[in-house]
């Protein structure tokens, strides 16, 4: 059994899902169905080799869960029961070493620092 680092519980159906990143040499993100008697894991991926230090559901676009931590952020879609990712561009911006936390603003905006 692997630890977990991060976690987050789904807003937009009543905390239904749990998206989980553990502590395993790929950082596995996982997201766990909790609206049944027994929870069960409806979908798992590899994140990456860097260590994850957050996880959250975005609040008002559903399926959407964002991630971050060394030299990284990372935007998930979670459909049919796949997850797929897009990594974050900095264009002409220097890549942080670390993006330590994530935040949204009331407008849905990503805020990251």
């Amino acid at each position: 059994m692997t630890a977990v680092c991060c976690g987050s519980f789904s807003t937009l159906d009543s905390g239904h899902h749990l998206a989980a990143v553990d502590e395993s040499n790929e950082h596995c993100l996982s997201v766990w169905d909790l609206s049944h008697d027994k929870p069960r894991k409806v979908a798992e991926t590899k994140s990456s080799t860097e260590p994850v230090l957050a996880v959250e559901f975005h609040p008002a676009e559903k399926g959407s869960i964002v991630s971050c931590g060394k030299n990284q952020i990372t935007f998930w879609t979670f459909e049919g029961g796949a997850l797929a990712k897009k990594h974050g561009i900095y264009d002409k911006y220097d890549k942080p070493k670390y993006v330590l936390c994530i935040e949204f603003a009331p407008s849905g905006d990503i805020l990251s620092g």
